[in-house]
């Protein structure tokens, strides 16, 4: 699948990632996708910018599946806890 300019947060904790969103959305052109579990609790909401989808494999397998596309669609992954499918998972360094 082709990569897009896209920069894709998962997001265990709610709101680890809050900062680091506003950064990449102050400093680049990129569409942003919020995967998380647990949900946000800062201003972040769906937008012309920004996606958030529930990740969940075991609650939502569906968005769970269309999150695994933003993983391999997305320039840019920020990770803010281990989970364990990623093991399986292969990068290319471009």
């Amino acid at each position: 699948m082709p990569l897009r300019e896209k920069t894709t947060f998962v997001s265990s904790f709610g709101d680890n990632i809050y900062y680091t969103w506003q950064k990449v959305i102050e400093l680049t052109e990129h569409k942003t996708v919020i995967l998380n579990q647990n949900g946000l609790k800062n201003n972040i909401e769906n937008n012309d910018r920004t996606v958030i989808r529930t990740f969940h494999l075991l609650q939502r397998p569906f968005s769970f599946i269309s999150g695994i596309y933003h993983l391999a669609t997305s320039k840019v992954i920020f990770i803010d806890n281990y989970f364990g499918f990623y093991r399986l998972l292969t990068f290319a360094i471009r």
